[in-house]
């Protein structure tokens, strides 16, 4: 089901809560996978997931991870890949091994940009995870502690 620019702008832009009862998330360890639910501040039946995926690739010196926004569970609003490999855009323009996704119709999440300097410390997990959160547009991210089982809190 793909959706229209016109939707994919909305959805971006719409605040959102974090919807979880606990008040610790603990980052995942390299090849494993966690989730954040969020809630649309205008519309309760608009549903959002945050993952968290670190690689578990040893021959990478540094951390590969990624983290996406999705809708109702199956449709990437954006992906941020961190030490990856090159992207080529579908128009033929390269990006670096750290880059953002951003969904455009007809083309899914295939496009990207260069990581925005809004992303402050790319090599923090946690911090990264918290700029995300914000660049996502939820209000309410200090509701939850987010402990790095590397950096602490």
């Amino acid at each position: 089901m793909g959706l229209t620019d016109n939707e994919i702008k909305y959805l971006l832009n719409v605040l959102k809560n974090i919807n979880m009862k606990e008040a610790y998330f603990t980052m995942p360890l390299k090849g494993e996978s966690k989730k954040i639910d969020l809630i649309s501040d205008e519309n309760k039946n608009d549903t959002f997931i945050i993952d968290i995926n670190p690689s578990k690739n040893k021959r990478i010196k540094s951390l590969k991870i990624t983290f996406n926004e999705r809708y109702k569970k199956e449709i990437i609003l954006l992906r941020l890949d961190l030490n990856s490999p090159r992207h080529k855009n579908p128009d033929g323009h390269l990006l670096s091994g750290n880059h953002l996704h951003i969904a455009r119709e007809g083309y899914d999440d295939k496009y990207a940009i260069e990581v925005p300097d809004c992303f402050v410390d790319l090599s923090s997990p946690k911090n990264t995870l918290i700029d995300f959160l914000t660049y996502c547009n939820v209000k309410n991210v200090e509701k939850i502690q987010i402990w790095d089982s590397l950096e602490g809190f």
